[in-house]
């Protein structure tokens, strides 16, 4: 009976210590642990009430040469767990991106992407949460294409660079490099500002400013 008493305080204590730990609602757990169907898998579902918290890790998918990656989603400024706007096509052979908010080179890093193969870029617009982390990201691609080739001549020359938006962005990329003493050595950047007939007509100082700048490639 000695040796059997301890063995039954522990046991005790061990069990109320359980019942003193405090648990999330039923309903809660139920949430968390539901189980999903294969089909749902296949298109990246995950359990109810898990897409904003940490316990459900994302699905393990094969990539099928086309994939959309959302580096951030929270709009105009930053959350602890969401970064302002971004989003990245994956294709077989390069990347595009679509807005570039700040952070958003930090996303590519954590992400599945080779950021190395980034080669177009699309600006929907010149507000700070589209474009504030495009100069980063340009000046890591070049620091990545130091030995870079053409594929058709085998030759070491600069990457070709594409960046699409609207009338200004050139000048804010030229304003970023010019002012940070930044150069692009490895990198071939075309900036294209788009510009419909509508706005060409349009007289203030700072459009016809915009209008006559010089639109070249930037060096």
């Amino acid at each position: 009976m000695a040796s059997t008493a301890p063995t039954k305080l522990v046991a005790r204590a061990a069990a109320s210590s359980r019942r003193a730990r405090p648990r999330a609602p039923a309903a809660w757990r139920s949430a968390y642990l539901a189980p999903i169907t294969e089909r749902q898998a296949l298109i990246g579902a995950v359990p109810a009430r898990s897409s904003n918290t940490l316990y459900v890790p994302p699905p393990q998918l094969p990539f099928t040469d086309f994939e959309v990656i959302f580096l951030g989603t929270s709009a105009g400024s930053p959350s602890v767990r969401r970064n302002p706007t971004g989003v990245c096509l994956r294709l077989a052979r390069t990347n595009w991106m679509f807005d570039c908010a700040e952070g958003s080179l930090r996303q590519l890093m954590k992400s599945v992407i080779r950021v190395p193969l980034t080669t177009k870029f699309f600006i929907s617009h010149l507000h700070g949460d589209h474009v504030y982390g495009l100069p980063g990201i340009l000046c890591t691609l070049d620091n990545h294409n130091a030995d870079y080739t053409d594929p058709k001549t085998r030759e070491n020359v600069p990457r070709p660079i594409d960046v699409y938006g609207p009338l200004g962005l050139f000048s804010y990329l030229n304003t970023a490099f010019a002012t940070s003493s930044t150069r692009m050595t490895n990198l071939s950047i075309t900036v294209h500002e788009l510009v419909s007939p509508e706005m060409l007509r349009k007289t203030t100082a700072h459009e016809k400013f915009m209008r006559d700048a010089p639109q070249h490639p930037v060096s």
